[in-house]
């Protein structure tokens, strides 16, 4: 509802009010991640909690999150972002802070294995979320609704569990 010249008066291409989008959406979701009075001790449990309240900000803004998947924007850079973005680099830092302190903390307490840095822990858990993300779309499901499922398959693999 706002005219083009108006936009453009403060943005000097479209590139640049994706870039302004994205950075908006990036801080929010930094925001739903971060830890909560009342949030579970218990590592598993606070993980699904945060993921469940960052995945719940897709679902508000579904539409969005859909537009820049298919572009690669949300995850490693691809043909078709290089040429959203023309060579501009997103800026993840916040999020990977947040998510490689929960990491390292966990870590420091026993909860996740400690021959892995940090980092690549949280590039994986981003890889299972990327995965559950097309089945999310196409079944019409919520993202938050898949939070525990991709915490346990972050945390226990695909392996069967075994039978005591």
């Amino acid at each position: 509802r706002i005219g083009v010249g108006t936009v453009y008066n403060h943005f000097e291409q479209k590139e640049d009010v994706l870039q302004a989008l994205l950075e908006e959406h990036r801080a929010a979701m930094i925001d739903r991640f971060a830890a909560r009075p009342g949030d579970a001790e218990d590592f598993a449990t606070s993980l699904t909690q945060r993921l469940s309240r960052t995945l719940a900000y897709k679902d508000e803004h579904r539409a969005f999150f859909v537009l820049v998947m298919d572009y690669g924007l949300m995850g490693p850079t691809t043909a078709a972002a290089a040429m959203v973005l023309k060579g501009r680099k997103l800026r993840a830092d916040g999020m990977q802070r947040a998510g490689s302190a929960l990491f390292a903390e966990a870590q420091r307490r026993g909860d996740l294995r400690s021959d892995f840095d940090a980092m690549h822990l949280l590039r994986i858990l981003g890889g299972i979320i990327r995965a559950f993300a097309a089945d999310t779309i196409a079944e019409g499901a919520t993202f938050a609704s898949r939070a525990g499922e991709i915490v346990d398959v972050f945390l226990g693999g695909a392996r069967k569990a075994k039978r005591k």
